[in-house]
């Protein structure tokens, strides 16, 4: 079976050939509505043919090479991450992010971090979804373009809104080559251009709950840690970032979800 994924700003459009009709599945609900079953406009620019030859094996092809794999979502998932670009026009940030009203808000973090169960905090309490792992930002206008693709919970996230009585509705458990996830799509997504409302470097703690503001060279070196994908280093992209850390950048150690979500609401209560 042939599915498409097309993601917003990003390329190439990928073409995928698929043999296992549950690895199908898994890719639908992790990209959700940008895994598509027919092709768009752009013509796909990378192609991954996936075959089952044993139990337990796969033959996954691509560019050229062929690798046999017990785990061909992972392996498909390398490849993505190998041959994925963001348009040149856009800056593509390992972040969460979520919106009230015209304004964003940006969760930037290495994995593990915290920052999709963060975002699905503040959904849950009313603010808008924008993205849980790649932010968009214009590098002309230095607005938000949203990509709700669907939320993707570690156990350690689920378990926290669950204490909490916040688990999302519709939400799908996900076990596959030995990775659980779980798995949603908000029904509140935000939509049209955003302007950034503030860009936190998070660090969860054990007590600490506190906003710091960081130097422009700091959120420099900070931004430079985060691209979603590889990137030439031009100087139009290092004056692009040199911008971007003077606006609103800032530190955010927090042990309680609670007070981040008092904090930009303060915050915008304030302008």
């Amino acid at each position: 079976m042939k599915r498409y994924l097309d993601r917003p700003h990003m390329c190439p459009v990928v073409e995928l050939d698929l043999d296992d009709s549950n690895l199908e599945s898994i890719l639908s609900l992790q990209y959700g509505r940008y895994l598509r079953r027919e092709p768009g406009d752009i013509p796909a620019g990378l192609h991954i043919i996936e075959e089952r030859i044993g139990d337990s094996q796969y033959a996954i092809m691509a560019c050229g090479e062929t690798k046999i794999t017990e785990h061909p979502l992972s392996e498909i998932d390398d490849i993505l991450y190998d041959h994925t670009q963001v348009e040149d026009q856009f800056f593509g940030l390992h972040a969460g992010a979520v919106a009230r009203g015209e304004k964003g808000y940006i969760f930037a973090a290495p994995t593990t971090a915290g920052k999709t169960t963060l975002t699905t905090y503040l959904v849950q309490q009313g603010f808008s979804y924008v993205t849980d792992d790649c932010v968009l930002i214009n590098m002309d206008t230095y607005q938000i373009t949203p990509y709700p693709k669907p939320v993707h919970l570690r156990d350690g996230g689920f378990a926290v809104l669950a204490q909490m009585g916040l688990v999302p509705p519709k939400i799908e458990h996900c076990c596959h080559e030995e990775v659980e996830r779980y798995i949603y799509t908000p029904e509140d997504q935000a939509a049209g251009q955003l302007e950034i409302g503030a860009l936190f470097f998070i660090e969860r703690t054990e007590k600490i709950n506190q906003v710091m503001p960081l130097s422009p060279l700091d959120a420099m070196q900070m931004l430079m840690k985060g691209p979603i994908a590889h990137r030439k280093v031009d100087s139009r992209y290092l004056r692009f970032l040199a911008e971007l850390s003077k606006r609103r950048c800032k530190r955010l150690q927090y042990s309680s979800l609670e007070y981040v979500k008092a904090w930009i609401e303060e915050d915008m209560a304030h302008g």
